[in-house]
């Protein structure tokens, strides 16, 4: 799309706009719906049931990469696309999907073995099914990507929680344990695949090409490849720290890794659904892909540096008020998993870099370096024998020392520095860490206060200071989000928009 063209780029920018309007809204109700129902498990189950089921998603999550292969980011970035691609697809899925749960089922006692722990293995059983479930609505998800019907993906993701959720409470309240947190995900799947199927207008042929399989496989081999050692690099710490130190130990990890992650994914989730798309469009304009990119950075690093912020320094109320005080050793976890996120909310988003321009091959080849790395990382932090030590660990490698080719190597397919990214985002930076220490000293002020009330006071107090700041020192990042979300003429007449 050319750049000259005003008429085609307010297109593109209006479709942008409305897609993230109703991904956020969509992600807004569902999680939500999603936050308040896992504080309500947090405190109905312990610590070890959700370390159970994190041990067995180690393994199933492994095995869905298989079910998926890279095919549906190959469908959404492929610029000419035909019936036979599509279908062929959907019925590669299907049969991979029935392979993969046989080999999950066969493969549940030495899970169980793995581990020392009986009870994996019918977990095992029952996680199985869902390979049976996610082939059968992974191409209409594509599909429907691809044409930005953000709308219908709006009402699957939120059916899908609300069923799942309710199944969840149901099963914690007749004292299910672990089991509740099985029926949540079974639930939500079939629940989407059923809605899906209602609001896509899309249908399997009988069709199967090999040159169809052939021209997909050049772009999803790598990104594969990619998503397979990325995956390891994510989930060795959940196999080494259940295999070494128990479910219970797991699960205060995972939910510190998950507190800190909800904001983070969301927020990249509901742009990426939208950008990933945008960015493909105009892929031979490099310039107009460097802005868009550096546009959109700006207003994550806006939105998610404070929250990292105030996540941080209100630790140790927000925990105690929101998941009890058995939930406590999750504290100095949560902390340090901060840093890492903030820097993880830019670092997600370069794989729309690598995939909107067609480069998984060097996607794959980086991140082999860099999960090596990481799992180096990690190994050491269980060998020093404590999940504060493994987040440490983690932290170091990836902020200290894998941060800056991170961003380095994909911003050459665009034409973008690191010194571009940094003078971006360095004045939200700022205004995060000055609120962050900030709310950590009134926190000590405020020990005596219940810890609801004095994580209120903290958050009024920080949201209030953290808004002040960026409106005296940067005003651009505020105009940024005005702009780009409620602006659509602007958008679409900035130059490079």
């Amino acid at each position: 799309m050319a750049r000259g063209h005003p008429r085609e780029r307010m297109s593109l920018l209006t479709q942008v706009r409305h897609g993230i309007a109703w991904t956020t809204g969509a992600r807004a109700c569902a999680q939500v719906l999603d936050f308040a129902v896992g504080i309500a498990l947090a405190r109905l189950l312990t610590p070890e049931d959700f370390g159970l089921l994190e041990m067995t998603v180690v393994i199933t999550g492994f095995l869905a990469l298989f079910g998926e292969l890279g095919f549906g980011a190959a469908l959404i970035q492929r610029q000419e696309l035909h019936e036979h691609h599509a279908s062929t697809v959907f019925w590669l899925n299907l049969i991979t999907g029935l392979g993969l749960a046989g080999v999950l089922a066969l493969g549940a006692p030495w899970i169980a073995r793995f581990y020392g722990d009986a009870r994996l293995m019918p977990l095992s059983w029952a996680i199985s099914i869902n390979f049976l479930i996610s082939p059968l609505n992974m191409v209409q998800g594509a599909m429907l990507h691809r044409a930005m019907k953000f709308r219908e993906l709006a009402i699957v993701e939120v059916t899908s929680v609300v069923v799942s959720s309710a199944t969840a409470v149901a099963l914690a309240l007749n004292a299910m344990g672990t089991w509740s947190l099985v029926g949540r995900s079974l639930a939500g799947g079939v629940t989407s695949t059923i809605v899906i199927w209602t609001v896509s207008d899309w249908r399997p042929r009988y069709v199967f090409s090999r040159a169809a399989l052939k021209e997909l496989l050049a772009f999803s081999t790598n990104l594969f490849g990619f998503m397979t050692i990325n995956y390891w690099a994510r989930q060795v710490d959940d196999l080494l720290v259940g295999k070494y130190m128990g479910p219970s130990q797991l699960g205060i990890y995972g939910r510190a890794y998950a507190t800190m992650m909800l904001p983070i994914k969301e927020l990249s989730n509901v742009l990426g659904r939208v950008l990933f798309p945008a960015m493909s469009r105009i892929k031979e304009d490099k310039p107009q892909v460097k802005s868009l990119y550096l546009g959109w950075l700006d207003i994550i690093a806006f939105i998610s540096f404070p929250i990292m912020a105030l996540l941080c320094a209100s630790a140790d109320n927000l925990i105690v008020t929101l998941y009890g005080e058995k939930w406590r050793p999750v504290i100095p976890v949560l902390r340090i998993f901060c840093v890492v996120g903030a820097f993880q909310s830019l670092g997600t988003t370069v794989g729309w870099i690598y995939q909107s321009q067609g480069r998984t091959d060097v996607m794959f080849r980086w991140g082999l370096v860099a999960s090596l790395l990481i799992i180096a990382s990690i190994v050491f932090g269980v060998w020093l024998g404590s999940i504060e030590a493994v987040a440490t660990s983690y932290a170091v490698m990836t902020v200290a020392l894998l941060s800056y080719p991170q961003f380095a190597i994909p911003g050459r397919l665009i034409g973008l520095r690191p010194v571009e990214l940094v003078r971006t985002v360095w004045r939200t930076a700022l205004c995060a860490l000055v609120t962050a220490a900030a709310v950590w000293a009134l926190g000590l002020r405020l020990q005596r206060l219940p810890a609801g009330i004095a994580l209120g006071i903290q958050l009024v107090v920080g949201a209030g200071l953290y808004l002040v700041l960026a409106r005296v020192f940067a005003s651009s990042s505020l105009h940024s989000v005005r702009d780009r979300l409620f602006n659509d003429r602007k958008n679409a007449m900035a130059p490079g928009a």
